[in-house]
């Protein structure tokens, strides 16, 4: 065979042998080093247990859809991603073809730092998050598993987070997320046997959308950060003594909590966050007020209320508002409670009656208090 061949070549190698030799027929070109899947040069190759080569991130793309190969169909792990890189080929490629090396490696560091430095933002369209408070996802749609692989790979770790719109309705809104939400960074990541993964989040700042794009098949967004208002210094005072007045209120209705709703909340959000000195300064107000809305009963269009304002006044008019309307009903429920305790001891006939006026008497409770809800909103 060597002595049909136009020449012999020795790539480096890292296997026990140093070199291994290749015997070259005929011109090489960059076609001999392409990905079957992106038709580009191989970045970071890896070579699958079924034998086949692709570039780390095309994998990454195909795994994210099933776990076969998409040439032979044979069945992969999604643990094949994290196999060593066909380090051969890297070295061949460099000997044989440095100059297309160079242009392919120095356009993948061009391309991911035009992803970091271009104002359009990564969006994750499932929920409401807020500032400071812990938002734990579980990953698992093939898009949401690209947006969070680039997300980890980049510098900052960060990605938007706005609730999905589209399926509601009754708000008349057309678009696929709302125009307010929160920027998230990931702070911790685990991913499953299957390919799926569960991020810890945290926000971060707030934003509000200014034009909406997509990539690869997730939202993206060019937003603009919101900051509270300045509190003025004829009102400071005034506020300083309802932020005191509410925060105790809402310390109180905590403690009326099942223990065990409780512990659930801590586990989830952590402890209620400490009063911070400089929170009148702070671009999102105290962080304890962000802590809380996700547990009280809100809507999504009413979180978005919160979300969008500006004046931590009018929030903590708002969060008083609702805090008020809970303890009244609590009120109410017990108070019914007490109603039939006192009907059971009288007759059945009476008994029933009275059961049915103290049930009409909750419903009536509870539609009101959703009217109270949304209308204490109306504050922001």
């Amino acid at each position: 065979m060597a002595n049909s061949c136009d020449r012999i070549v020795l790539i480096p190698s890292n296997l026990p042998v140093r070199y291994i030799v290749f015997f070259i027929s005929g011109p090489i070109n960059a076609s001999d080093f392409e990905c079957i899947l992106c038709s580009q040069c191989l970045l970071d190759p890896v070579t699958t247990t079924c034998g086949h080569t692709f570039c780390r991130s095309c994998l990454a793309r195909v795994l994210d859809h099933g776990l076969s190969c998409p040439l032979c169909m044979d069945v992969l792990r999604a643990t094949d991603l994290n196999r060593k890189t066909t380090q051969v080929l890297v070295n061949a490629l460099q000997v044989l073809l440095p100059e297309v090396y160079k242009k392919c490696t120095a356009a993948s560091r061009t391309e991911i730092s035009f992803s970091e430095e271009n104002s359009q933002v990564p969006v994750f369209v499932c929920t409401n998050a807020f500032p400071g408070v812990a938002c734990p996802l579980f990953v698992y749609e093939p898009r949401y598993r690209l947006l969070t692989r680039r997300c980890l790979q980049s510098n900052n770790k960060k990605f938007a987070m706005a609730v999905n719109t589209k399926s509601n309705s009754s708000c008349g809104n057309v678009e696929k997320f709302a125009s307010y939400g929160t920027i998230l960074e990931v702070r911790d990541a685990v991913y499953m046997s299957d390919g799926t993964s569960i991020l810890s989040t945290v926000g971060l700042e707030r934003f509000r959308v200014v034009n909406r794009g997509e990539k690869d098949g997730y939202d993206t967004a060019e937003i603009q950060y919101i900051r509270d208002m300045t509190i003025p210094s004829d009102k400071l005072q005034a506020v300083l003594l309802l932020h005191t007045h509410v925060r105790t209120k809402a310390v109180s209705w905590l403690q009326s909590l099942n223990p065990i709703v409780f512990k659930e909340i801590e586990r989830s959000l952590g402890p209620m966050p400490e009063v911070e000195e400089n929170w009148t300064r702070l671009p999102d107000g105290p962080r304890w007020i962000w802590w809380l809305v996700p547990i009280l009963p809100l809507s999504s269009q009413l979180q978005l209320g919160f979300l969008s304002s500006v004046s931590i006044e009018k929030r903590l008019r708002a969060v008083e508002k609702l805090l008020d309307h809970l303890t009244d009903r609590n009120r109410m429920v017990i108070s019914d409670s007490a109603v039939k305790c006192v009907t059971t001891t009288i007759t059945t006939p009476t008994t029933s009656t009275t059961t049915t006026t103290a049930n009409h008497s909750c419903h009536f409770f509870e539609r009101e208090s959703r009217e109270n809800t949304a209308s204490a909103i109306d504050v922001l």
